[in-house]
């Protein structure tokens, strides 16, 4: 086996990589927060949401909720603890106390067990399929295996030297144990006998961490005191080779990111190196990440996101770099945390970084969502009439859609995504639908049919099949309508359409495009139409009422407005419809009184956007001060209403507009876009628990974000400005090249009550069930690396995930069957990602190790109808 160390940086990417625009954002501190004396070694259980924290001068673990980020609880454990592993599986996190000799086992927020050790633990691994729990002993130089559930003793076997650290391959279930003492040695156990196969001696000594690629079978070590790093090759006979690091390097962690063809990365703590590297068994380390910092403490890294974190404790600093060309400085952040960082973890469901600050017993809190733009090219446009700019997404077929003058365009997400070179013009993903007349004015997207509807100004309303990106011209209504507003009804399958010259309400079937009823409401200057589709109502705001209408077409009632209708926003989660009238005020409709309930008086500001937040209750409200200044104020959606932030561009000049707010509640961020972006900000993003805003950067070609969309799928937003549509992908990784190749699939359970599966699973069940499929495309090993268990959530990332186990179906596939809670009628998402056994710990104090081994978040779409 070879080792080679070019001098030069060079790439393992593709040239789509290498020339990928160098946008940047800003990551700063999110919140901080209060734990106990001296915290260290951090782990987090991303299917419970929460994070544990060892506070090494209490010997007690905070507790910390990723979501609200809060200490939820503070346990006591043993004294020096040193190590930890989570067990997502079980919903289990283990605490190594090495002092006191001890394993402490935390279930949630409780300790549910002591295990008394007898010895020093110092590192920890759970091989989650198996259920088996491995501690390494370093004063009984052993290694101690326990059931992973109950805490009963399996064995004990000894390693001659004293073990540091401790790796899986979860494809063998083999546990590498790095050993020191006079010299070195990992020994390597099967873990389905339990038993040792294999003691490479004579490394060298001083190891202080160890990872494996589980699809080659090679592992990587490294020694600070030797300076050298050393690679072994289990598929080739533990064939062993060892490469001084340069003078002072001190290479401190190795990790490994499953991510596109499975990475080693090396981390220096003298020199600032971060090398990385395939794990084909030709091992590149010339290949590195340049922080020109020296003294890391801490390391980690972060599959979802496609990002690693470094830790500086005497800098009081730390490092996120996106895995992308090392080329590109822009892919380096430099964030200040809190005194004397020492530990780092991400979470990998809520793109959070959490990191420990030993000097002044707190915990920062980074938000790692990516920011990379992806410029989809839609025409030059000369800057016309930007105001009849409209953005939706299809979640079911990854798909955005921009009405713009006398044409719709499809942007196929993936393709676009994939073909994005860097080049200005780049069509990729793109196709332009021609509409007859200029003078866009409506648009929605109905998932269950995969149809688009839009509306223009000149009598023309179409229908455009999204499968063959055919518009058809619509003639079941009059030929003089000027559709301004569009909504779906998905509880009944309807698509409901003002028209602004006849103040009629056009109820369609959506399957057929056949004209159900007309609905006589009112001739008005402006409108909206806002439907809950839990209720199966729809609320039509004119100028001077809204007027409820359900799926019949009858008048339920009317509610008449203190002022002229501006603004409109629907919270159907809290039974709350807003109005913005004129008066600078805000009407609080209670939709299960379809009464006014509270009035709140605004600023005297030129309204411009509204939007609510399902998981917070949170109203917010773009305007302009008529001075220039622009704000977003956050109004409580219970109570009083009250004012809880006004947040302003003069104190926040990543606010260059409010045209358009968009909210994600999966992940509780919103979105602020406008007409006036600059180099630095196409669009605001703000934290939807501590209303912290940072910028989201344009790509090279586009500043503008007039209209926002979010595709809650996959968790993309998209912004459309003058020649383009912006595309903000979840992952720093716009190419897909480095996703870990575990792909999710879904089938729903076909039954009486079910209305139809193709394009979208549709039923009257409101408990469906749902096959959950995960496919391994691992390049070698696919079938001994086949997913072993699911994590499932409808409708959010909030609530804790539901574990299941999964069935092999053939050779690289396994799937199981969930029946979903009782559900409302509507458009559903169930969210699932697969793994061949999560892993997340921390060796000795020292972060790095082993990464979760976890699917992409796949998403399927379907409707519970009436």
């Amino acid at each position: 086996m070879l080792i080679q160390r070019p001098t030069l940086r060079l790439a393992l990417l593709t040239l789509a990589a290498v020339l990928a625009p160098a946008s940047s954002w800003a990551i700063g501190p999110l919140k901080t927060i209060l734990v106990g004396r001296n915290p260290g070694p951090v782990v987090v259980n991303p299917i419970s949401h929460l994070v544990y924290v060892v506070n090494r001068d209490d010997n007690s673990v905070s507790i910390i909720d990723s979501q609200l980020l809060t200490v939820k609880t503070t346990v006591k454990i043993g004294a020096g603890a040193t190590a930890m592993a989570a067990n997502p599986a079980a919903n289990l996190v283990y605490v190594a106390n090495t002092a006191a000799g001890s394993l402490t086992g935390i279930s949630g927020t409780k300790v549910v067990g002591t295990l008394k050790l007898n010895g020093t633990p110092v590192a920890l691994v759970v091989d989650a399929p198996l259920n088996q729990l491995y501690i390494a002993d370093a004063a009984g130089k052993q290694i101690l295996i326990f059931n992973a559930s109950t805490g009963a003793p399996l064995g004990k076997l000894s390693t001659t030297l004293q073990p540091t650290a401790l790796a899986i391959n979860l494809a063998t279930h083999a546990i590498f144990v790095a050993c020191t003492g006079s010299s070195g040695s990992v020994v390597v156990i099967d873990g389905t006998q339990n038993q040792i196969v294999k003691t490479v001696s004579g490394l060298p000594t001083g190891n202080t961490t160890i990872s494996v690629d589980p699809v080659s079978n090679v592992a990587t070590l490294a020694s600070p005191a030797a300076n050298i790093y050393t690679v072994i090759n289990a598929a080739n006979g533990y064939a062993v080779t060892e490469e001084p690091a340069d003078t002072g390097a001190a290479p401190f962690a190795t990790a490994y990111d499953p991510g596109g063809p499975g990475t080693f990365f090396e981390a220096d703590s003298g020199d600032g190196n971060i090398f990385f590297a395939d794990g084909s068994g030709v091992i590149n380390f010339g290949n590195a990440y340049q922080t020109h910092e020296s003294g890391a403490g801490g390391f980690a890294l972060g599959p979802t996101t496609n990002q690693m974190g470094l830790v500086y404790p005497a800098g009081d600093f730390a490092y996120i770099i996106d895995l992308l060309n090392p080329l590109f400085d822009s892919n380096y952040h430099l964030v200040t945390v809190g005194l004397h960082p020492t530990g780092i973890a991400f979470d990998p469901l809520t793109n959070r970084v959490f990191i420990t600050n030993a000097g002044d017993n707190t915990v920062s809190v980074l938000d790692v969502s990516a920011g990379v733009a992806v410029p989809s090219y839609m025409g030059n446009f000369d800057n016309q009439n930007l105001q009849f700019n409209h953005v939706e997404a299809n979640p079911a077929t990854g798909t955005v859609y921009t009405l713009r003058m006398d044409k719709l365009f499809a942007i196929n997400e993936a393709k676009a995504e994939a073909g994005d070179d860097g080049s200005a013009k780049n069509t990729a993903g793109v196709t332009a639908i021609p509409l007859a007349n200029i003078g866009s004015q409506s648009l929605v997207v109905n998932a269950a049919t995969n149809k688009i509807y839009a509306g223009d100004d000149q009598g023309a309303f179409y229908s455009v099949d999204g499968a063959t990106n055919t518009a058809t011209l619509l003639t079941n209504v009059p030929p003089n309508v000027r559709i301004i507003a569009l909504a779906v009804d998905s509880a009944v399958d309807q698509v409901l359409a003002y028209d602004v010259n006849s103040g009629n309400l056009y109820m369609f079937d959506s399957a057929t495009d056949a004209l159900l009823k007309t609905v006589p409401i009112i001739i008005s200057s402006s409108a909206a139409v806002l439907v809950d589709p839990a209720k199966a109502l729809a609320y039509v705001a004119t100028t001077i009422a809204v007027k409820v209408v359900d799926s019949s077409g009858t008048i339920v009632t009317s509610i008449p407005l203190t002022g002229q209708y501006q603004f409109s926003a629907l919270n159907a989660a809290a039974h709350r419809l807003y109005i913005g009238v004129t008066g600078f005020q805000v009407l609080v409709i209670d939709t299960n009184q379809n009464a006014i309930v509270n009035t709140i008086q605004l600023p005297r500001f030129g309204l411009l956007s509204m939007a609510t937040n399902p998981l917070t209750g949170n109203l917010y409200i773009g305007s302009n001060d008529g001075n220039g200044v622009t704000h977003v104020q956050v109004y409580s959606g219970t109570g009083s209403n009250s004012l809880i932030a006004d947040l302003s561009s003069t104190d926040h000049p990543e606010l260059t507009d409010a045209q358009s707010i968009a909210v994600n509640s999966l992940n509780n961020t919103v979105y602020v876009g406008g007409d006036n972006g600059n180099n630095t900000a196409a669009a605001a993003v703000i934290d939807g628990l501590t209303n912290a805003v940072s910028a989201l950067p344009p790509s090279p070609f586009e500043t503008i974000a007039h209209a926002l969309a979010i595709d809650f799928g996959n968790s993309l937003l998209a912004g459309g400005g003058y020649d383009y549509t912006n595309l903000w992908p979840a992952t720093s990784d716009v190419t897909g090249q480095d996703i870990v190749p575990i792909a999710m699939g879904f089938q729903g359970v076909k039954d009486a009550q079910t209305i139809a599966t193709n394009p979208l699973f549709r039923t009257h069940n409101t408990t469906p069930s749902v096959v959950i499929t995960a496919t391994s495309n691992f390049p070698q090993n696919a079938a001994a690396l086949i997913p072993k268990q699911a994590f499932y959530q409808v409708d959010g990332w909030q609530g804790t995930w539901q574990a299941v186990k999964l069935t092999p179906q053939n050779n690289n596939t396994s799937a199981a069957k969930v029946k979903l809670p009782k559900l409302a009628t509507g458009q559903h998402i169930l969210y699932a990602y697969a793994s061949v056994g999560d892993i997340a710990t921390v060796q000795s104090q020292a972060s790095g190790g082993n990464s979760p081994v976890i699917s992409p978040i796949g998403s399927f779409v379907f409707t519970v109808e009436q």
